[in-house]
């Protein structure tokens, strides 16, 4: 696999997983440490997430187990949609 990483993957990655790199797949980490290192713009995306991720920890435990667990679900799902190919990719091909 390719350590190309775009911003555009690089910002779904971090709204999913959040700035701390030992949250991020592993299979991604490489690309995104890269990324974070060598990009202002991932730069800033990595200060938003971090200042949002203390945020959530600071009201954390007002979130349950449960609703931790539906979150990151939801979030793998919408990740791997956006991964799949479409249906218009697939009768383009016809």
């Amino acid at each position: 696999m390719s350590n190309d990483m775009t911003l555009e993957a690089f910002e779904k990655h971090i709204a999913a997983y959040g700035a701390k790199s030992a949250h991020w797949p592993e299979v991604h980490r490489r690309a995104m440490l890269a990324l974070a290192t060598h990009d202002e713009e991932a730069v800033a995306i990595m200060t938003r997430a971090a200042q949002l991720d203390a945020a959530l920890d600071a009201r954390s435990d007002m979130m349950s187990a449960d609703l931790r667990s539906r979150i990151m679900h939801d979030m793998e799902i919408a990740l791997d949609a956006e991964s799949a190919p479409t249906s218009d990719s697939a009768l383009a091909g016809d």
